[in-house]
């Protein structure tokens, strides 16, 4: 750690408790890691939480360079944290979890976890086992969440919370974000500090200065007018799918990230169709797109599962065309697809057909595995078909475990271990808040032209930055 981080950590450690308030690709990372490094130094254990299992694993990835010991800290989301005080403490919590959490319920969870810490037992264990509490992202808390955050801080005094109210963009199904003027600033007074835009240092300064600049201008009623604005590394053109596709496709140094940005699953997933599978679509946390397709799964007759399988591999491969309405008809009126000729996609077909003469849900995992391994399709939903595949697995080997319950504990598990890494995504804001990347692709810049969903997507990208709109006066909504 260098004098000026270490400068700046210790004045952290003698504010707390305080709040920092930090704009995108200013070093916040670095510096909860720092304050971290320095709480280890100094022999004291630090609880971090946050909001996402990418918040978490980018934090973790920055702790271990700086050679932190995982014993000096614990560190998981909020949701993660109160489910785990929930299953330890039934009791105190007056609730019993599963094993494994059902997010949709982490409502009960948050709830039942304010309960557990606000105990003396658990206040005597918060302090006991922490010297230092750090949250990050703090402008996604929901007023519940804050509550549960202070009665954790009513344990550990020395708390510093970090965020940055622009990139609020996390709702949680209506609840009210925390207010940082009335809420925030009276229990965590303000520490003050210079900001420099960190993450393009040595990739894109102009950039990195220009995206700090015009913070001001991203209000609702504002304007940002790319019109006369030459940045190095800075592009505006027209919407045009096809050219955005070009886009994408011209970035081929393979040491290079890059992100196509879309509002939704399906816009994200449709380019990432048309780049062959050369770019991953990124999933959520709780894999809605996954859920939904086992339970069409389940609520089928198993001699449908082979339209179902049909149906997937189209939304999840390109090359597909083939498997076309002739095949989809034959499948949807029982009848052999065995006379159909297929010649690029013998090997596909022939998966098709063996849950056809074997309706199981082993065959039917077999049956994926084979789709992906023969090569003859492009995979670009990597996430939702190897999840739902392990999902069928594990359920064909146990049958009394639901498919949907199967999921969840592999997509928990990722909560832990981090995504499959991929240098080129589409995605969505909600799920690239706090990573970085070298290019970003703006789709359609008019569509999630709300100030804070605008500003998290214009900050991803440390080279070079396209964006696409309707007109190069964007209209911040």
């Amino acid at each position: 750690m260098d004098s000026d981080l270490r400068t700046k950590a210790a004045h952290i450690l003698d504010a707390m408790p305080c709040a920092l308030e930090m704009p995108a690709g200013t070093g916040k990372t670095q510096l909860v890691a720092g304050v971290t490094a320095l709480a280890t130094e100094l022999g004291h254990r630090t609880l971090i939480l946050t909001h996402t299992n990418a918040g978490v694993s980018a934090l973790r990835k920055r702790l271990k360079k700086f050679g932190i010991a995982p014993g000096a800290f614990h560190i998981d989301t909020i949701t993660g944290w109160a489910f785990e005080l929930v299953r330890h403490y039934p009791k105190l919590a007056g609730l019993r979890v599963p094993s494994s959490p059902d997010w949709e319920d982490s409502q009960s969870y948050l709830n039942a976890a304010i309960a557990v810490s606000q105990s003396s037992a658990i206040k005597r264990m918060h302090a006991a086992s922490f010297r230092y509490f750090l949250v990050d992202e703090y402008q996604d808390c929901s007023v519940r969440q804050h509550e549960f955050m202070l009665s954790i801080a009513d344990s550990i005094e020395n708390t510093a919370i970090f965020g940055d109210r622009l990139q609020g963009i996390f709702g949680f199904k209506g609840e009210q974000l925390v207010s940082w003027a009335d809420d925030v600033f009276p229990r965590f007074p303000l520490c003050a500090q210079e900001h420099a835009p960190w993450r393009w240092r040595g990739h894109n300064d102009e950039l990195g200065n220009w995206l700090l600049g015009i913070r001001s201008q991203l209000v609702p009623g504002g304007t940002l007018d790319l019109s006369a604005t030459r940045i190095s590394g800075l592009s505006w053109q027209r919407t045009d799918f096809n050219e955005a596709v070009r886009t994408a496709y011209r970035f081929r140094n393979p040491d290079e990230s890059v992100v196509v940005i879309d509002k939704w699953r399906q816009g994200s997933a449709r380019f990432a169709g048309r780049l062959g599978g050369s770019y991953s679509v990124m999933e959520d946390l709780n894999g809605r797109f996954m859920q939904d397709e086992l339970k069409k799964l389940d609520a089928m007759a198993s001699d449908k599962w082979p339209i179902w399988l049909v149906q997937l591999a189209k939304a999840c491969f390109s090359g597909l065309a083939d498997i076309n309405a002739t095949v989809v008809n034959r499948l949807e009126t029982g009848k052999s697809i065995d006379g159909l000729k297929r010649p690029a996609l013998t090997k596909v077909m022939a998966a098709i057909r063996s849950v056809q003469s074997d309706s199981t849900l082993a065959r039917l995992a077999s049956a994926m595995e084979s789709i992906e391994s023969c090569g003859e399709a492009k995979l670009y939903s990597h996430e939702s078909w190897r999840d739902i595949t392990a999902a069928i697995r594990a359920t064909s080997a146990d049958d009394s475990r639901p498919l949907c319950d199967s999921l969840s504990i592999i997509r928990d598990r990722r909560r832990y271990s981090g995504r499959d890494t991929h240098r080129r995504v589409a995605s969505r804001t909600l799920l690239i808040k706090g990573l970085e990347y070298d290019h970003a692709i703006i789709t359609n810049a008019d569509s999630i032209n709300d100030a804070r969903n605008l500003y998290v997507a214009l900050t991803r990208p440390r080279k070079t930055l396209t964006i696409f709109s309707s007109s190069p006066t964007i209209r911040v909504a």
